[in-house]
């Protein structure tokens, strides 16, 4: 009995051992796709993205520049977005590229493109590439050119905060504070995306319709969703706007996601 609970001990150090190696293992791989990912994004943005220095301490250079203006306000000038994108390199990486997402002080800094389908970019990179982090894309039931009165753009939800993880941090008023605005520049022209309302949602909710039959139902639908946010902004929107709705899975329920509506803004050349 003595002997056969030694060999029994030896069995279950082997396996919990054996079990031990295999999560590491998977963890390792985790970390190894994520990383994949990072890098191909890092490495698009070095070669297509030019991060604007600021000069203001040239009083020559600064003349006749603005401060950025606050959500709500009239739209900025270009220059104010801080960065500015090679779109002819980018389209020659992958033609299916519609603009390019910037939020700054945040991990938000990635192309974005618009597929035939809404599979295809789910778990693969600009470049084609099979990877779990994917790529931000454009619902493809969307118009082009950002037309709709919705526009919804889907990006994952990344254990390590990258592509669309952070997007759960407008749950808090001082990260909307912080953050309230995000860039979309295109090849056609550059915006602000002034943010008004942040919330979890059911995957089949009211908030991932495109269009509407009449000015009512887009109003009443702009006010529904004004009322659910978790943070509060002074960001006026009516129907004469176009939206745009960022869109990522959250965890509160099954098929829950975390989705932020702004108002698209053309800024003006500078």
């Amino acid at each position: 009995m003595k002997m056969f609970f030694s060999v029994l001990r030896v069995i279950l150090l082997v396996f919990f051992l054996g079990l031990f190696c295999y999560s590491g293992w998977q963890l390792w791989e985790i970390y190894q796709v994520y990383q994949t990912g990072n890098d191909l994004y890092a490495d698009v943005a070095a070669q297509v993205v030019h991060m604007e220095t600021d000069t203001r301490e040239d009083d020559e250079a600064t003349e006749g520049e603005s401060e950025p203006a606050a959500p709500g306000a009239s739209a900025p000038e270009t220059e104010d977005i801080g960065i500015t994108v090679d779109f002819d390199a980018l389209l020659e990486i992958n033609p299916d590229v519609v603009g390019w997402l910037y939020c700054p002080n945040t991990v938000i800094n990635y192309p974005l493109v618009q597929g035939e389908d809404n599979d295809y970019y789910l778990h693969r990179l600009i470049d084609g590439t099979s990877n779990s982090n994917g790529t931000l894309f454009v619902d493809a039931q969307n118009s082009a050119g950002f037309s709709d009165e919705n526009t919804v753009i889907y990006g994952h939800h990344m254990r390590n905060g990258s592509m669309f993880g952070s997007l759960e941090n407008y749950e808090q008023q001082s990260y909307y504070e912080a953050h309230p605005v995000v860039y979309l520049l295109t090849p056609e022209g550059n915006y602000a995306i002034e943010l008004f309302a942040g919330f979890t949602i059911a995957a089949d909710a009211p908030v991932y319709t495109y269009t509407f039959a009449t000015e009512g139902d887009y109003a009443s639908w702009l006010a529904e969703q004004r009322a659910r946010s978790d943070f509060s902004a002074s960001v006026e929107v009516g129907t004469e706007d176009r939206v745009v709705t960022l869109s990522t899975c959250a965890y509160d329920f099954q098929d829950a996601r975390y989705v932020v509506l702004g108002k698209l803004v053309s800024l003006t050349v500078g």
